[in-house]
């Protein structure tokens, strides 16, 4: 007698023509929802690549806007060095450029603690930038920058005339 041959089994890695589309986990549904996913997948992708493209376009026109501010920080930088140079022409000129660093140490403001005696020093390197932040604040409505030049300004000087009414001289006018 012939030994009986034995058909070999049909592996998990390589299923036969049948075996494949007799898995427990096999799913029509989602096989016929696979092309439809992959594009959907795509256009997804698309979509994100123009929505960041759109984003970053934006970002480069929003980006000149900001020249206040920036102009205000350089200027906060190099503030320390255009004080010593206010402070060697004359008092007069300290009063006209760095109104609230010197608003900042009158002894009227009472902030308290160790804050009181920072204060200075934090408005001399933060009086540009925030009046940079104002110059943009007021140029986002559309405004000439002759207007916006005023307006700082304006903002300005009323520092110089707190500083005027607070000092003795005008104080004793006032009181009276």
């Amino acid at each position: 007698m012939r030994p009986r041959q034995i058909m070999p089994q049909p592996s998990e890695s390589k299923p036969g023509l049948f075996n494949r589309f007799s898995r427990k986990n096999y799913d029509p549904a989602a096989a016929m929802n696979a092309p439809r996913m992959q594009e959907l997948k795509a256009s997804l992708a698309v979509l994100r690549a123009r929505q960041w493209a759109d984003r970053r376009e934006r970002l480069l026109w929003l980006l000149p806007t900001y020249w206040p501010i920036a102009l205000g920080l350089l200027m906060g930088a190099i503030a320390p060095e255009l004080h010593a140079a206010a402070a060697a022409a004359g008092s007069w000129c300290v009063v006209l450029i760095f109104p609230f660093v010197l608003l900042a140490a009158r002894p009227e403001i009472q902030a308290g603690g160790p804050i009181t005696h920072a204060l200075p020093a934090i408005m001399l390197y933060a009086q540009f930038p925030i009046e940079g932040w104002l110059a943009r604040f007021i140029l986002k409505r559309r405004t000439r920058i002759s207007s916006v030049v005023v307006q700082v300004l304006l903002f300005h000087f009323l520092g110089i005339f707190e500083l005027v009414l607070l000092s003795s001289g005008w104080s004793n006018l006032f009181a009276r």
